[in-house]
């Protein structure tokens, strides 16, 4: 029962155990401020209102079956919500670290710590509604199939190729679809490839780094932006290939993507699971080769002679022809390239590196034909493969059932160490125990591919629907998708499909089209008199002007995030946010738990008595370079005698950032502590118990 893929199985699971703690620990610290009794959406206001619809009459566990967090449980515990929900994150810390430090996690550890992300994931409301906790609850769901399932025999497991496939087939739906969606959503910078030009400035905390690319010409931007594309669309299609050197190949490119993105802006622990979902293309070998595994990497005892032809044929198949497959590959992706870019030629007379730009050559349409053309044949191949693998691995583990005991030696056997009376009864006692071990993972295996089948059904019914693409469904398709339905664990996905903070486009001298950054954000202001204003300053997302971007990841502070949100709803945007209008009332009564989400010190924090909202455009600050003077409405740094002629938007080198009031109001008043008017608000949107 020798895998490949022990090694590989190993520092997944511990890994996604410890993306679960991370996430755990990052919502531990802001429970409090955001969802406790004094925070900005409370839990118990939420629960209370569900209970209303779902019906008081019924006990925990029929609300449980609507809804599966264990919120539900907290009366029965005569626990309040706020002590409940601070153990499910502490559990979820300990059961991470647990799962951390043993060499295979079993599964019933990451359904455990499933459940418990799921139970706050279900009241997190506006600020636990992000792709990635969603893809964290759909990565942990599937790694549960890949986990030995009794953890007695945890060393002894094989190592289900089924379930192997079925996170494959994650993977390969996360970076399709997010770059399928970047084009079908009809994004002007994506179709022009000029999205970079704004992301960097745009997304919602960037790197101190993400500054300094920002500086780079335009067609470094673009190329960068084709390069993303490229790793998109055609690139996952490698991610399913039959062979490990494709798979292989695949995987870096993945990896080397999500680290770029890393380098450049704070997402989280997203970019970590996004890598992780490729330790399953790695085999055991490829680590040894790379240095991140030993060399003598302990392997199963095992019999050669054991091993079912199949097994053998492909493998051997795979290293006479895999070498082939990994040219081909770069082939493909050469194609491609060739396929979906040209090359253009900018006016003016520019540098040799301004002078030119790239462009898309394909049509939204034509991505809608080629998706709705080739998605069915991967669903249809991927499901193929789920199936063979699990033949193949139930088979072998069935057929060493029939072996004679003497075919393969006995695990920690000592019956040659005793006298040869007892050797024969010791070994036959061995024999039936290790039978019994195998009869079990012959059963985990046929439930452990069940499962992966029904999960690769329903993703790809997800999928399909979200592309809008019609495929080939079993009979029992929607059965599946019924049945996971509640497990609130399948999703589509489409990461920054239009982007944000774009402004009206400029042109320069030579008549060429220039790209204008305009980042929307909300500044906060307060008052003791009413005539006095004072900014308040957020820990992370961009307010004066001169402080560093942070570099946070994978902590992931969910109201600045959601301040991001806010901001792209415009002016007067902010009335209509319940959340927003509770924090400035919050502000105002000096909540502690909020002013720690604020990083600001109670002790010396003095409440205001009047707030207002204002929104600002802000941009980063541009080095002084020719494609950077070209465009009359960046913010240059006056850093040269060249800016003598320049008279506006020049600003000082100390500054990181740029910005310019258009005088929009938020929330479209000035906003007093315990007005009439505010508290109203407050008791119809059923806040007004938590004021």
């Amino acid at each position: 029962m020798d895998s490949n893929y022990g090694y590989s199985r190993s520092l997944f699971l511990r890994g996604m155990c410890g993306v679960f703690g991370i996430a755990f620990a990052s919502n531990y610290v802001q429970w409090p401020g955001l969802f406790g009794d004094d925070g900005l959406e409370p839990v118990e206001v939420y629960l209370d209102d569900l209970t209303k619809r779902i019906g008081s009459s019924h006990s925990a566990w029929e609300k449980f079956k609507k809804l599966p967090t264990l919120a539900w449980f907290s009366d029965d515990l005569d626990m309040e919500t706020s002590v409940l929900f601070d153990m499910i994150c502490v559990s979820g810390i300990v059961i991470s670290a647990l799962g951390v430090s043993i060499k295979t996690p079993p599964a019933p550890l990451l359904a455990s710590l499933w459940l418990l992300y799921l139970s706050l994931y279900l009241v997190g409301q506006t600020f636990l509604s992000f792709q990635w906790d969603i893809l964290l609850l759909e990565s942990g769901l599937t790694s549960i199939l890949w986990a030995p399932l009794f953890p007695l025999f945890t060393k002894s497991a094989p190592v289900s190729r089924a379930a192997m496939w079925a996170l494959r087939f994650l993977l390969f739906k996360l970076m399709f679809m997010s770059g399928v969606v970047k084009i079908t959503a009809n994004c002007p910078s994506w179709l022009k490839l000029t999205a970079l030009d704004y992301h960097l400035a745009t997304q919602c905390i960037p790197t101190p780094l993400a500054w300094f690319v920002h500086q780079m010409p335009p067609v470094f931007l673009h190329l960068s932006v084709a390069f993303t594309l490229l790793l998109e669309i055609p690139a996952p299609f490698l991610l399913l290939a039959p062979s490990r050197y494709t798979r292989h190949f695949a995987a870096c490119a993945q990896i080397i993507l999500q680290i770029v993105i890393i380098l450049t802006g704070n997402y989280n622990f997203f970019n970590l699971l996004t890598m992780l979902l490729c330790v399953p293309l790695l085999e055991d070998s490829w680590f040894v080769k790379v240095n991140l595994a030993r060399k003598n990497l302990k392997k199963k005892e095992r019999n050669d002679g054991l091993r079912f032809e199949t097994d053998v044929f492909l493998k051997r198949l795979d290293d006479t022809i895999g070498p082939l497959l990994w040219l081909l590959s770069g082939i493909f992706l050469s194609y491609a390239t060739f396929v979906m870019f040209s090359v253009t030629e900018l006016k003016g007379s520019l540098a040799w590196y301004e002078s030119w730009d790239i462009s898309l050559n394909f049509s939204p349409q034509d991505l809608n034909h080629f998706t709705g053309d080739v998605l069915p044949l991967v669903i249809a191949y991927t499901m193929t493969m789920v199936v063979f693998v699990s033949v193949l691995d139930i088979a072998h583990v069935v057929n060493l059932l029939f072996v004679p005991v003497d075919a393969f030696p006995i695990p920690n056997s000592k019956s040659r160490k005793k006298k040869e009376g007892n050797t024969t009864k010791t070994t036959w006692m061995q024999s039936i125990l290790f039978r019994t071990k195998l009869l079990v993972h012959v059963i985990s295996l046929i439930a452990v591919s069940v499962g992966s089948f029904v999960l690769v059904t329903s993703s790809s019914m997800t999928m399909a629907s979200s592309l809008k693409t019609s495929h080939p469904t079993p009979s029992f398709g929607q059965y599946s998708v019924d049945i996971l339905r509640h497990s609130y664990s399948i999703n589509g996905y489409g990461l920054f499909r239009r982007m944000t903070g774009m402004g009206r486009d400029t042109v320069d001298e030579y008549g060429n089209v220039l790209s204008v950054v305009e980042r929307p954000e909300v500044v906060i202001e307060t008052s003791y008199d009413g005539k006095t204003w004072q900014e308040l300053e957020f820990p992370y997302k961009p307010g004066d002007t001169s402080r560093m971007p942070p570099i946070i990841a994978p902590h992931q502070p969910r109201l600045d995030w959601q301040m991001w949100f806010a901001a792209l709803r415009g002016e007067r945007g902010g009335a209509g946010i319940k959340w927003f209008i509770y924090l400035l009332h919050k502000v105002m009564r000096g909540s502690p738990a909020v002013l720690d989400l604020l990083h600001i010190n109670q002790r010396e924090f003095k409440s205001p008595e009047f707030v207002r909202a204002f929104l600002y455009s802000y941009d980063f600050t541009r080095w002084n370079t020719s494609w950077a003077r070209r465009n009359s409405k960046v913010f240059l740094i006056s850093n040269s005698t060249s800016m003598k002629h320049r008279k506006q938007n020049v600003v000082n080198a100390s500054l990181w950032w740029g910005r310019l009031s258009h005088g929009k109001d938020f929330i479209g008043t000035v906003v007093r502590r315990d007005h009439e008017s505010l508290l109203d608000y407050l008791n119809d949107v059923g806040l007004g118990e938590h004021r």
